[in-house]
Order: C-alpha cells, then sequence, then structure tokens
C-alpha cells in the first residue's frame, strides 16, 4: 500500500503555559523535536475556520477563543495506519506536554490552565482530512488564587535543561526509584485537590528516598535534611505528612474533617511545594544522589543510603 505525506498543525491556548512573548524570551521554544512554542496568534496557519470548529468541539464561544501554532510536524503513512498515528502523535504531544509543566513547576510554583490541543492533518493538496483535541488536565499549585505568573526566558532556559533530563531519565532509567518517583510527582502536580495532591508529594518522596515500610516517617526527614544539608523543612514536612496519614488512614472522615484537612493543606502548599522543588532539582544536578535513586526499583541493597543514614546518628 502507497504511503501519503501528511501535515499536522498543532493548536492550544496562548496564555496556557503562563508563557507569554517578552523582550527576553526567544521565539519559537523549541522544546523538542517534535514539540516547540510559538506563541504567535497571527499565524496563518490559525484560520477563522480552525477556531470556529475548536469552539464548536469544546463548546465554548469561539470568538472569544485566543489560539497558538504550537508546532508543525510531518510524517509518512499509508490511508490504513492513517488513525492510529494520528492518535500515536497525539499521545505522544500529551506526554511532552506533561513533561513541560513538570519542568516548569521545577523553576518556581506556576499557574496553568487545562491545556486543550487542537490537532489539525492536512493531506499533500492542504486539504483537512482528520482533527483532533487532546487535554491535559489542569495542574496543582499553591499559587491558584495568587496573580498570574510569567516565566522569564532565563527560566524557560532552566525548564528546558530539566525537561532535557527527566525525559532522559524516563527513557533509559526505566523502573528505577527516580522514574517511579518522577512519575508520581508529575501525578501530583496534574491533582488540582491540595490533600490528594500532597498525598500523591509524599507518595513520590517515599518512591524516592526509601526502600523498606519500617519508619518510614524518620527515614525521609533524616534524607531529605542531608540532601539539603539543612532541618528548616522538618517541620513543614511534618504538618504535610499529618495531612497525608488524616486523609488516608483517618478512622472517620466526615465533611467537615475533609475540609478541615483541606484548609490545612491549602496553608502550608506553597512552603512544602517549595521544599519539593529544591529537593528534586539539589537531586537531578548531584550525580550522587543521582547514582543512588536511579538503582533498580526492586532492588534492596542500597548502601549508599545506609552509609548516609549512619552518618546522620553520629
Amino acid at each position: 500500500m502507497d504511503e501519503n505525506n501528511y501535515k499536522i498543525n498543532l493548536l492550544g491556548p496562548i496564555d496556557g503555559f503562563g508563557i507569554k512573548k517578552s523582550k527576553d524570551i526567544q521565539l519559537p521554544i523549541n522544546i523538542d523535536n517534535d514539540f516547540s512554542l510559538v506563541l504567535h496568534k497571527e499565524n496563518n496557519l490559525v484560520t477563522k475556520e480552525i477556531v470556529k470548529m475548536i469552539g464548536t468541539i469544546q463548546n465554548i464561544h469561539f470568538e472569544t477563543l485566543d489560539l497558538s501554532l504550537y508546532n508543525c510536524g510531518a510524517f509518512s503513512t499509508d490511508s490504513k495506519h492513517l488513525e492510529s498515528k494520528i492518535k500515536e502523535y497525539s499521545n505522544n504531544v500529551l506526554f511532552n506536554v506533561d513533561l513541560f509543566q513538570l519542568s516548569l513547576w521545577l523553576i518556581k510554583p506556576s499557574l496553568f490552565w487545562s491545556i486543550f490541543l487542537f490537532i489539525s492533518i492536512y493531506d499533500g493538496n492542504d486539504s483537512l482530512i482528520a482533527t483532533n483535541t487532546i487535554r491535559s488536565p489542569k495542574p496543582f499549585s499553591s499559587y491558584n488564587n495568587k496573580d498570574e505568573i510569567i516565566f522569564s526566558g532565563s527560566e524557560i532556559k532552566e525548564a528546558l535543561k530539566y525537561y532535557s533530563m527527566i525525559k532522559n531519565i524516563l527513557n533509559i532509567h526505566r523502573y528505577t526509584k527516580l522514574y517511579i518517583s518522577l512519575i508520581e510527582l508529575r501525578n501530583a502536580i496534574r491533582e488540582s485537590e491540595y490533600t490528594r495532591a500532597i498525598g500523591s508529594f509524599i507518595n513520590s518522596l517515599e518512591m524516592l528516598l526509601t526502600n523498606s515500610s519500617n519508619k518510614v516517617r524518620n527515614t525521609l526527614i533524616t534524607r531529605i535534611n542531608h540532601i539539603l544539608n539543612s532541618s528548616e523543612f522538618e517541620n513543614i514536612f511534618d504538618k504535610a505528612y499529618d495531612i497525608r496519614s488524616e486523609y488516608y488512614h483517618g478512622t472517620s472522615l466526615g465533611e467537615k474533617k475533609i475540609f478541615d484537612l483541606g484548609q490545612k493543606a491549602i496553608e502550608i502548599s506553597y512552603d512544602f511545594e517549595n521544599m519539593l522543588r529544591i529537593l528534586f532539582r539539589t537531586i537531578l544536578n548531584n550525580e550522587s544522589y543521582l547514582n543512588i535513586v536511579t538503582n533498580d526499583f526492586y532492588s534492596s541493597r542500597q548502601p549508599e543510603w545506609k552509609y548516609i543514614d549512619k552518618q546522620n546518628k553520629t
């Protein structure tokens, strides 16, 4: 079966990542080989017909829909495999969106809207032959009720560094402690409910820093203090751990109890999120810690941690 050439336009909200055009941001932002941010609504690929179509699909007023071209791609396939190829591309784009959001989160507290991405496929004659809409959930943020956050060019550059590092880890170090922890961390920042988000953050820490079910709380704080070379976050960690324990292991959770835990979670979210951000950045930039957490996830032999624990007891 003969293969045909197809072009892909990927559209989405201009401000969906909290990034706007500014003097120190070089456009386009090339995030990956198949994912870039153009942030330019005047692009001729963003036609009125496409905007109207997206508005109809998403049941919103298309007149107010502000879109930008995220990237263009191309592929060749036969008609039999076209549908599966579009689905594969959509999933790959969403995966990259998730990783980029996580990378931005590692830089500073971030405001993200739910990301709607609209994929339109054109044949060699520039005729629209297929469309697909994908959505990335709105990530957790301790800045949900704060002013808008805009990333600078230098912050974008730093985020792209972590994007490359994380993608490399997820591709190469599969089924290691860091791999499993990053997947859970990604889930945590996609959780819009504060109490559950804190629970997922704690789970991510346990996956990363422990290798048994004994004395988990003490093990975590010992290793966090060691990595950060400080005990300043010990109090905020204790509060977060208490919230997680009450929420998931409490004997009785009524509506008022859940509400109260949610309020406590909101109160500590900024400081706890900041601790996590510093911790993960420290590990990602330290070869010794990276060697520890890229051990096989199921291996109980972690002499490096045992040595660190012993050091902190003396």
